[in-house]
């Protein structure tokens, strides 16, 4: 027989008091895997108004009462920031803590709209109310713009957010005079079609793309309405694409303002198509004022109390996370007021420098953190770059504040939570923004220099600090790097004093050019980098490579060491030459779930990244470009295929689970003897590395309570283990298993790839355990 390669469980501890992993909740929209909350047509239900604020970065050229940006990136126009407030929240000159309000604002002068010939060609020029030459902005301060837009413009009650149509003199408008008693909101929308001949309506969608949720049971329109002229009728109108209408009903208003409410039944196959469309127009010549729209099931779980679908707790829950990261890039541009704020009071929140413009609606903070209560995970919230210090303190307040004596204390009472949410969670992880350091992707919500950036995230980090409500146990204040960037990692962690935690996203297979031999697929050109992963970012000695250990050593040896953690991490196959056919067999494989997680557990056994996120719950695709400039779409990131149509599961997402039924206690030291085979690399898809070792395990010890993962990484061949030591196996040993007939085999179309399950008992540790090829095998036992 071929040798067998011996795992000696010690006694020796490597980290102690390890966790289960979490994941990333990923970004709320209508038309894929990320429809997330009950409220279906949750773009804008409330008709309310547009929230702005970003931070860019001055350049030279400002006098006493202006300043100009420092690049012409921007797709506003003039006078898109008239009558904003500014404030200067960091400056290497004077000019730090000025504020104000912008007079006028002028687009770049530029051949690409938009372009006034009156603004700089260097960017974005900023007119100030103030005349003040003693604080006069220098090149590379940072600003912060902040403005609420209402009425018919980008505010308007029917913006983007809901389509409009309108002829023969019909109209729809923003009505923010005449609104419901008692509303939480701003404003409402006016349909006008009270003459002959006149159209008018509103119509909102959901589920618009192939199609990821399916509706099966009870639901219900409800809204606040008026009639305001003619005879007062509207027709609410529910259907699935060209489809016989769920609801198609004509309701007559009085002209007080009341609440209605119409029930209706669905019962989708997983195979209809078409977007789910409401529709609310005036008819029989009517004029009608609408609020407050919602549609959700009726008959959903009595035992789901969150904002989130069923199948979206379910999932959630099936996985078992110790975090749950609130990730979403609508949150840059957002205040702590508004995150906070009911449903229909809440407003769309912008921040992008390339887009006028937010059209979706972000699930609350409440919201989020009554998910994570039920889930029983730990709550991780990005705070906005255009958070000021006093939010910092609000925030605070609300989450631990008294009820009866603090402010934000009551209003988390009035949304229904009296109990601090200190006592709810173990701990709580705020991080300053998302990817300050992206400033391509996320410019105008991003501080993506070092010291400005550090410098403002420890002013918030000193607020959640000095909160009578802080805790060193219960907060950790995390600080975010890019991993490839070991160098602006360093400058940022020695620009701030107040972070606890510096979290990387060393995300895996970024560039696949070398994929095929002779028009094939070539498995080893594919996986054998992939599989070489986790000890090239771990443990890799070259100068050149290793980001996450270069970060770590570097860490260690500074004047103030802090744990890394990982905010995101997972498959991240976006460039290169490989084509689509590649990119479908790779990106979504077993191999790269078993990849993604063994790659998770060297960075917890090497770097002692104890908090670690996968990204994300949801992500049904991403298009890019490939090197030779034609279209691709990567199935990333999420690990779940759809929560409601069909309810697969990606194999990412059991790899996932495996690794939180087996993350408790403390982390032993493994050792290997006997067969111990490896590989090399040499240069191919970015990664060089010599003995890459086929065979990894990580044993954890949790009282009586013994787990074991063990990584066969061949490509083709079985291996088999034996275990030795104190702590090896022994007994009834349950034994889970994440493999499958193809290393490329995924579950996109149909359910190919899940774990087993097998009870062995009198488990003898001294004869051999077969490691199938490509596999992540978890041991548990009672010792």
């Amino acid at each position: 027989p071929p040798p067998s390669a011996y795992i000696d469980v010690t006694t020796q501890v490597k980290r102690a008091g390890v966790e289960r992993f979490g994941i990333n909740l990923a970004q709320n929209n209508y038309y894929d895997s990320h429809q997330l909350t009950k409220e279906l047509l949750h773009r804008n239900p409330g008709f309310e108004g547009l929230l702005y604020q970003s931070v860019v970065r001055l350049g030279p050229g400002a006098t006493a009462t202006s300043a100009i940006e420092d690049a012409p990136y921007t797709q506003w126009p003039s006078g898109f920031w008239n009558g904003a407030t500014y404030e200067i929240i960091w400056s290497s000159g004077s000019a730090k803590g000025r504020t104000g309000t912008v007079t006028a604002s002028l687009a770049p002068l530029r051949q690409s709209a938009p372009n006034d010939p009156n603004g700089s060609a260097q960017g974005t020029t900023y007119v100030f109310s103030d005349n003040d030459a003693a604080h006069t902005a220098s090149d590379g301060d940072y600003m912060v713009l902040r403005k609420s837009i209402t009425g018919d413009s980008g505010g308007g009650a029917a913006f983007t957010s809901w389509s409009v149509t309108a002829s023969g003199g019909g109209t729809v408008t923003t009505e923010s005079a005449d609104l419901p008693p008692s509303t939480v909101g701003l404003q409402c929308a006016r349909l006008t079609a009270d003459t002959v001949g006149q159209q008018a309506g509103v119509t909102g969608q959901f589920d618009t793309t192939t199609g990821f949720m399916r509706l099966n049971g009870q639901f219900r329109v409800a809204f606040r309405a008026k009639g305001v002229g003619g005879n007062n009728r509207v027709m609410v109108t529910v259907r699935r694409g060209s489809a016989t209408p769920y609801l198609s009903q004509t309701v007559q208003l009085t002209t007080s303002w009341a609440d209605y409410t119409l029930p209706f039944s669905a019962a989708e196959s997983t195979t209809v198509s078409g977007a789910v469309s409401v529709a609310f127009s005036p008819v029989s010549q009517s004029a009608v004022l609408l609020d407050d729209v919602s549609v959700r099931q009726t008959d959903g779980s009595v035992t789901n109390p969150t904002e989130f679908r069923d199948d979206v707790v379910d999932a959630i829950k099936g996985l078992n996370p110790r975090l749950l990261r609130w990730f979403t890039f609508q949150d840059l541009g957002d205040s702590l007021d508004n995150v906070l704020a009911p449903l229909f009071a809440r407003r769309r929140s912008g921040y992008s420098v390339y887009s006028t413009n937010e059209n979706n609606l972000i699930p609350g903070l409440h919201e989020y953190l009554v998910l994570c209560e039920h889930v029983g995970a730990d709550p991780w919230y990005m705070m906005p770059p255009s958070f000021s210090p006093q939010e910092a303190a609000n925030l605070m307040e609300y989450l631990g504040g008294d009820s009866q004596t603090t402010t934000y204390g009551s209003l988390r009472a009035q949304r229904g939570h009296a109990t601090p949410w200190t006592s709810v969670f173990n701990r709580i992880y705020l991080e300053f923004s998302n990817e300050n350091w992206n400033n391509t992707a996320y410019r105008g919500g991003a501080i993506s220099i070092a010291t400005p950036c550090g410098v403002r995230a420890d002013e918030l980090f000193a607020q959640v600090k000095a909160s009578p409500v802080y805790s060193s146990q219960k907060f950790r204040c995390v600080l975010g790097g890019q991993a490839a960037n070991p160098n602006l990692d360093l400058n940022l962690h020695n620009a701030s004093s107040q972070h606890d935690i510096f979290t990387l996203a060393p995300y895996i297979a970024s560039r696949i050019d070398d994929f095929e031999t002779g028009g094939q697929l070539d498995i080893e050109k594919l996986f054998g980098p992939l599989f070489a992963e986790p000890e090239w970012w771990s443990l890799n000695p070259s100068p050149t490579s290793a980001p996450m250990a270069q970060v770590y050593t570097s860490f260690q040896s500074s004047s103030r060491p802090v744990p890394l953690s990982v905010y995101e991490v997972s498959m991240h196959t976006n460039s290169g030459a490989i084509t689509q056919v590649g990119v479908d067999a790779f990106v979504p494989s077993v191999g790269g779930a078993i990849a993604v997680a063994g790659h998770m557990l060297k960075m917890l056994e090497e770097l002692d990244c104890r908090d670690q996120n996968f990204f994300s719950l949801a992500g049904a695709s991403y298009s890019w470009t490939a090197s030779d400039n034609t279209a691709r779409t990567s199935p990333m990131w999420g690990a779940t295929i759809d929560m409601g149509r069909t309810n697969r599961k990606r194999p990412h997402y059991y790899a996932q689970r495996l690794l939180n039924d087996a993350l408790s206690g403390d982390l032993m030291v493994t050792t290997q003897s006997g067969d111990n085979p490896t590989w090399s690399i040499n240069n191919q898809n970015r990664i060089t590395f010599s003995n890459a070792h086929y065979i990894q395990s990580y044993a954890f010890i949790n009282g009586t309570q013994h787990s074991l993962v063990v990584f066969n990484y061949h490509r083709t061949s079985a291996l088999d283990v034996r275990f030795t030591g104190t702590n090896a196996p022994t007994g009834t040993v349950t034994m889970q298993r994440l493999t499958s007939t193809n290393i490329t085999d995924n579950n996109e179309t149909s359910a190919v790839v899940a774990p087993t399950t097998e009870t062995l008992n009198a488990f003898d540790a001294s004869q051999n355990l077969s490691l199938p090829p490509f596999s992540m095998t978890l041991l548990q036992w009672t010792q």
